[in-house]
């Protein structure tokens, strides 16, 4: 979308999606129409991380500088992840449930006000073509069945539906390969994910490391939400203080320290380190239970977001950095792409673990999980820095 009618257009077009349908959420009556009206929070607020991306990376073509302002835009980006649980918590304790979608609408407008008489897109060349539209309903059918069914085990564990619902989304995503096989011999089709681009090793790290970043970040969010209201009891707002410490290091970390370590190394040596950073936090908060003192949660959580909070915008100036110039607003997609679908599956799958109860073994386990996934993408994130270290030799 952003190809054809422009990064600026567009990302004002989701901010409009995005404020109309939080006052229309604010307003709902019925839960069926606030799930429905939230499917278009979701779509305005894709479009507004996509086209941000592509209106940083457009304004910043030198990579040592875009990786710094990207390290800004990972920090404000961190200032509202911050803010989410402890301003949401606030209202709803001071008011209700509708106080955390008006809020949205004059923060809505006074972005909206700011990027039209401020943000300058850079020119970009028009596509005239298009995506597959039977690549786009697998892709989203595919995720969504894989979902479905992970979130469906939480309530009647393993059974043949199940079964069934994996089956179906193996044959979901077979059916995109094809499709995507075919669009790449297409003169007036475009992939949804570009061979070309896919072929960089160093495009894939990022992309990997993108989906273990809220994998483990919104992974280990929704389980310590858990433990700290349903297990411990404690309130909306009492949780999000709980969880200060956690989004404030990451925020400050990517405002402050990320960006002038991208100035002066490559974002595959930043990244590696994040990651580790990240893993050894997962590995302190493995020994956190609901008997053991708060502070060995803080430390798991000020090394954890160390480390994510050097990661997110090194991942993502890896993708940007080493995309072709024509790859540039698919590769801002493909990044949030793997962030939400990461996010997703992460929430879901650990949800699993945890729906018996949000106290050890089950904590323990999910955190072992995200403890492997961060370990992981470090030791694949150091082989590629290695890899392009020797390249330019």
């Amino acid at each position: 979308m952003q190809v054809a009618l422009g990064g600026e257009f567009t990302f004002l077009l989701g901010l409009v999606i995005f404020g109309f349908s939080s006052l229309a959420c604010a307003l709902t009556m019925t839960a069926k129409f606030l799930i429905f009206m939230r499917i278009f929070q979701g779509i305005g607020a894709s479009l507004l991380a996509v086209t941000g991306l592509s209106l940083i990376s457009s304004q910043y073509p030198d990579s040592k500088q875009r990786g710094y302002a990207l390290s800004i835009w990972s920090g404000v980006s961190g200032v509202g992840f911050a803010a989410g649980p402890l301003v949401g918590g606030g209202l709803i304790s001071l008011f209700n449930w509708r106080a955390v979608f008006y809020i949205n609408i004059p923060i809505c407008l006074l972005v909206g006000i700011i990027s039209f008489y401020f943000v300058i897109e850079q020119q970009i060349s028009r596509s005239k073509k298009s995506y597959s539209m039977l690549s786009q309903i697998a892709a989203i059918l595919g995720l969504a069945t894989f979902i479905y069914t992970t979130i469906q085990i939480s309530n009647t564990g393993i059974t043949q539906n199940s079964i069934w619902g994996y089956l179906t989304a193996a044959v979901i995503l077979v059916l995109l390969l094809l499709s995507e096989r075919k669009v790449a011999h297409s003169t007036n089709k475009t992939n949804l994910f570009p061979p070309k681009l896919l072929a960089n090793n160093v495009v894939d790290n990022g992309l990997f490391a993108s989906f273990v970043y809220n994998f483990g970040l919104y992974g280990m969010l929704f389980v310590f939400t858990l433990v700290f209201q349903q297990t411990l009891k404690n309130s909306a707002l009492e949780t999000g203080l709980l969880l200060l410490p956690l989004t404030l290091v990451g925020a400050f970390t990517s405002y402050s320290i990320a960006g002038k370590l991208l100035l002066k190394y490559t974002p595959q040596n930043v990244l590696y380190k994040g990651m580790f950073f990240s893993f050894i936090g997962s590995v302190i908060l493995l020994y956190y239970t609901v008997n053991i003192h708060y502070v060995i949660a803080v430390l798991g959580f000020i090394f954890l977001s160390f480390g994510t909070g050097l990661s997110a915008p090194s991942m993502t100036a890896l993708v940007l950095n080493n995309a072709p110039v024509n790859y540039q607003n698919v590769s801002s997609s493909l990044v949030n792409v793997a962030r939400q679908t990461g996010g997703v599956v992460g929430t879901s799958l650990l949800g699993v673990i945890v729906a018996k109860a949000a106290i050890a073994p089950y904590t323990t386990i999910a955190m072992a999980v995200i403890a492997v996934i961060f370990l992981l993408c470090t030791l694949v994130s150091k082989n590629t820095d290695k890899i392009e270290k020797g390249k330019n030799q």
